[in-house]
């Protein structure tokens, strides 16, 4: 299966530990990055496979659904792999 990095950004730090908590539970996947990047932003890198990356966006939905106020953006990207011509 294809590796996928997955990102989420959110306006609310403490917002950003708690999915990072449920999204890691709830997925087979590594936590590549997680941090404040700015005042009042959180950072959250996921990788693994597409399909494990694309799990944890159930509980953050869920926790949008609680919490409207709290804005995020979510992206998963495919990196691509380059063989080297044999010479």
């Amino acid at each position: 299966m294809s590796q996928a990095i997955g990102i989420l950004e959110l306006t609310s730090i403490a917002k950003g530990m708690e999915l990072g908590d449920a999204m890691l539970k709830s997925a087979n996947v590594n936590l590549l990055v997680s941090k404040t990047i700015c005042p009042g932003k959180f950072l959250l890198m996921l990788g693994g496979d597409i399909g494990a990356i694309q799990q944890p966006l159930k509980p953050a939905r869920r926790s949008r659904r609680n919490a409207p106020s709290t804005a995020w953006c979510w992206r998963i990207f495919t990196p691509a792999y380059c063989r080297p011509s044999a010479a």
